[in-house]
């Protein structure tokens, strides 16, 4: 993330990076982590955007879904000074390579069977809805999520970029469809 935040800095934002254990925790660990940094910042009272890549995509949903559900509403709990959201190769139902992965793997890599395409699986539970303004970027060639994962019911606009899963956080294409749709609301920069 860093180059992707060093392109948005430029671009007139102000980012920067929520680390979390990606490979070692379950996916709803770290919602917990999420949903606790996003009450620290909403204690501050300063509208903040989120910008997310591949799994950090579903880490966000479900940080949110649970907000919604302590709140009722988004806005009036939980992340109520979040702004935007722009989720990079988000897989929001899920990968086939996770539903494949053998059960020891499954075993030593907590977040293997929260995003597996299965339908029953943990992804594939979480609400499709976000009251923000959501868009998403998938990448063309991403090998780990299919385009038709990219797509969420509540997304104001998606776009398909010639990407590789990784290339789309060196892209200043994507750099600026990202800072236009955090600074309008849209990656269309006439708006």
């Amino acid at each position: 993330m860093m180059p992707l935040r060093s392109m948005l800095s430029r671009r007139g934002l102000e980012p920067s990076i929520w680390r979390y254990p990606s490979l070692r925790v379950s996916v709803a660990e770290n919602a917990d982590r999420l949903r606790a940094h996003l009450d620290d910042l909403d204690a501050d009272a300063i509208p903040y955007h989120i910008v997310a890549h591949s799994m950090g995509a579903i880490v966000t949903r479900a940080a949110h879904a649970d907000g919604n559900a302590r709140s009722g509403n988004a806005r009036s709990g939980n992340a109520r000074w979040l702004q935007r959201i722009v989720f990079l190769a988000p897989p929001h139902s899920g990968l086939p390579a996770a539903r494949l992965a053998s059960p020891i793997a499954q075993r030593f890599l907590p977040p293997m069977l929260d995003l597996s395409d299965a339908p029953t699986s943990y992804v594939n539970t979480l609400p499709t809805t976000i009251n923000h303004d959501v868009g998403a970027i998938a990448a063309r060639w991403d090998v780990l999520v299919p385009r038709r994962s990219t797509h969420l019911d509540c997304q104001r606009e998606h776009r398909t970029l010639h990407a590789s899963h990784n290339s789309l956080l060196v892209s200043r294409r994507v750099a600026t469809l990202v800072a236009n749709f955090l600074h309008r609301g849209s990656f269309d920069a006439t708006l």
